[in-house]
């Protein structure tokens, strides 16, 4: 066998086993959770949906638009009110709209969504529920994609940190907080940040996050307001990113993040370390179970060649651990049992050879004797001749 094969081995159990999870664990977790977020998410919106359908069938047509959207302000996720003419729905999901389901839909992004950046053709997860005994539907779009930005256990993490700072602040002039800043931003491991509160969502901010009406109005009102990262969430725990609060009663938010950078790095460090950990336990390990099967290998073939260049005494070497001990027991048998063939045949050989040598030597001597009466029998006829030629010239 070729100690490349063993080596291929090795590669492809380090492939499977250590790289492949490492590359695709984050988009495989997000593939294998999303059937139970979904689920999780339509029991969350469950109750919340037939309490504002019920609201809305109470208000004549004309206030429906008006109410829906004092309502819809009062909501994290992004809701819409439409006319059910205006989407493409299966009999069997308009029956079910008409029970008083509520459905998970692919919708079409709006026009507004394509102005302000998303793409074109894409479509976004919406729970659409119908308003009783009316024409319209009203979505709310899947928490998992909205909700993520105000997860309460992000926010009860940010929560110390910022209560320091804002006591920290309290006590300082307000002149004088850009400079208190800069002191106090080296002792994070994330950028900590003052912004206007009326900046936020402007593209002067430079920042890779958008805060929805429900996050400003929370912002103004004082409270801590946190943006995760939806793969984070399957890394480590909240996966807060942003967090950021008021000062006081001034116009100024204190942000900090991105957070997430600094702990991927540091989990990335620690998957390094783990993962070459597991892949030189892996090699050890293959190196104690496959050695012996190499060598035993490496063996068999080197008797095997020896034997077929005439050493007929070669055999291969057997390893206690090896998993080709049954083939090298098998060779060594067969080449002892072609060896005493040979032996056999030899020793054969020689027997027929000392049973043949006085018949052969009897052989000889008969044909010695033949020659010799041969030979004698041409002499006489030519003396004969010689005499006769004598008698004739007298």
């Amino acid at each position: 066998m070729k100690q490349t094969f063993f080596l291929r081995l090795l590669l492809v159990i380090l492939l499977a086993g250590v790289l492949l999870p490492f590359l695709i664990s984050d988009r495989l977790g997000l593939t294998v959770f999303e059937p139970f977020l979904q689920r999780l998410n339509h029991h969350y919106v469950a109750t919340s949906a037939k309490t504002i359908g019920y609201w809305l069938s109470l208000q004549e047509e004309s206030q429906m638009q008006g109410e829906f959207a004092s309502i819809s302000a009062l909501y994290p996720v992004p809701m819409a009110l439409m006319q059910r003419h205006s989407m493409s729905l299966t009999p069997e999901q308009r029956r079910s709209l008409k029970a008083g389901d509520t459905l998970y839909l692919s919708i079409p992004r709006s026009q507004q969504a394509i102005e302000q950046g998303a793409e074109a053709g894409a479509v976004q997860k919406y729970f659409i529920h119908q308003v009783p005994d009316s024409d319209y539907l009203f979505s709310f779009a899947s928490p998992d994609k909205e909700l993520v930005n105000v997860t309460t256990y992000a926010t009860a993490e940010a929560s110390g940190t910022l209560a320091l700072l804002q006591k920290y602040f309290q006590s300082v002039p307000q002149a004088q907080w850009p400079e208190t800043l800069e002191q106090l931003a080296p002792l994070f491991p994330h950028p900590l940040y003052l912004l206007p509160l009326t900046d936020l969502n402007s593209e002067r901010t430079l920042t890779d996050w958008k805060l929805s009406q429900y996050q400003l109005i929370a912002l103004n009102d004082g409270q801590v307001v946190t943006i995760t990262e939806e793969r984070a969430l399957m890394n480590y725990g909240t996966g807060l990113n942003y967090f950021m609060q008021r000062l006081d009663d001034s116009q100024w938010v204190m942000v900090g993040g991105p957070v997430v950078p600094k702990i991927r790095q540091q989990l990335d460090r620690y998957m390094l370390i783990s993962q070459g950990f597991l892949a030189a336990l892996v090699i050890v390990l293959l190196f104690i179970w496959l050695l012996p099967t190499w060598r035993a290998s490496r063996s068999l073939m080197i008797s095997a060649k020896a034997f077929s260049m005439g050493n007929r005494s070669s055999r291969a070497r057997g390893y206690k651990l090896s998993h080709f001990r049954p083939v090298t027991d098998t060779f060594n048998q067969m080449a002892e049992d072609i060896e005493l063939d040979f032996r056999a045949n030899q020793q054969l050989i020689q027997t027929l050879s000392q049973n043949m040598s006085p018949c052969v030597s009897e052989i000889e001597a008969s044909l010695n004797q033949l020659e010799v009466q041969i030979n004698k029998a041409e002499k006489i006829p030519l003396a004969r001749d010689v005499e006769s030629l004598s008698e004739q010239e007298v």
